[in-house]
């Protein structure tokens, strides 16, 4: 595709300025390219070693962490200040006017979370810049809807639907950015994150995170393919009491593959995941994983949220709204 289209990729303009929006894009490219590149070589580099060297090695979880979470947090901050640059040269009055309130409201955004007692600086830093760019996005939305309510004397909803059709590229472009702020948020989750591993007969009781897992029983149950192992749970938490079925299943086969059926309860704010390890069969206590981790349903609004964004930015301009 690049070959094909390579006589329209070149461009006779040059960068005058880095503190520009064009400065913006190009550092917001440098940035995917390096989250992508980690990325493929994290993945890559396993295979590459094991048919030089014969040995086989991993490359896990915190690697990719380490390497694209500061990654992540400078397309943050990209994030935030490149709706309020000028094309071709930015004004430093300008700059600093458009960017002082939601810089503000981000500082005491992170002094509030740490009070709180929250200490990951990589969710500190998140945070802060979630709300930054949340801020300097919805300053340019405030002011183009107050200045057609002006020119137009439209209402307020009226207005911003009219600026949105007007200038679709743009405006789905911020939507796209909300997104963005949406699934870093999701992300951060990770770092709060509690498991625990336990053993429990039926009728027994534990907790968990603030919720009250109680075993009801331990089905087996037999399929053509497959025999599985169902637990049945009670689970109050959330002023909510529901049932989860965690199952293990083992497959009928000269390998004998194993797989486990997650029980899941998702909420806006918090997922929890109950795990059926094993059972002994002699002495009916099995074993449990459970997982409780936070905002997981934000990466889901957040990709879904990018979407919608995406589809308002390349939907065709019907009639031009003034």
């Amino acid at each position: 595709l690049i070959y094909w289209r390579w006589g329209k990729l070149a461009t006779s303009p040059r960068l005058t300025s880095p503190v520009s929006r064009e400065g913006a894009f190009l550092f917001n490219n440098v940035v995917f390219l390096g989250l992508m590149f980690a990325t493929f070589w994290g993945t890559v580099f396993p295979i590459l070693n094991e048919l030089v060297t014969g040995q086989k090695i991993t490359v896990g979880a915190p690697f990719f962490n380490r390497v694209n979470a500061p990654l992540g947090i400078g397309l943050l901050l990209l994030l935030a200040v490149g709706p309020v640059m000028s094309w071709g040269k930015a004004s430093r009055r300008n700059f600093q006017r458009n960017l002082r309130d939601p810089l503000i409201v981000s500082v005491v955004t992170a002094i509030v979370v740490t009070i709180a007692g929250v200490r990951a600086p990589f969710a500190i830093f998140t945070w802060a810049f979630c709300v930054f760019a949340t801020g300097t996005m919805g300053l340019e939305v405030v002011r183009g809807v107050r200045g057609r309510m002006q020119r137009k004397q439209e209402s307020p909803i009226r207005a911003l639907l009219n600026l949105i059709r007007a200038n679709r590229r743009r405006y789905g472009g911020y939507i796209v950015h909300v997104g963005v702020v949406l699934l870093f948020i999701g992300i951060t989750g990770n770092l709060f994150a509690r498991e625990t591993q336990v053993s429990m007969k039926p009728g027994d009781v534990t907790t968990f995170e603030g919720y009250r897992l109680e075993l009801k029983e331990i089905r087996h149950r037999y399929q053509p393919n497959y025999s599985a192992q169902l637990a049945l749970f009670d689970v109050e938490g959330r002023g909510r009491t529901i049932q989860m079925w965690p199952e293990k299943r083992q497959y009928v086969g000269p390998r004998g593959e194993t797989s486990t059926e997650v029980a899941i309860w998702s909420s806006l704010f918090e997922d929890l995941y109950l795990i059926f390890v094993s059972e002994d069969p002699d002495t009916g206590t099995a074993i449990f994983r459970f997982h409780r981790n936070p905002l997981v349903m934000w990466i889901w609004i957040g990709g879904m949220v990018m979407i919608f964004g995406g589809i308002v930015a390349i939907r065709r301009k019907g009639e031009q709204a003034g």
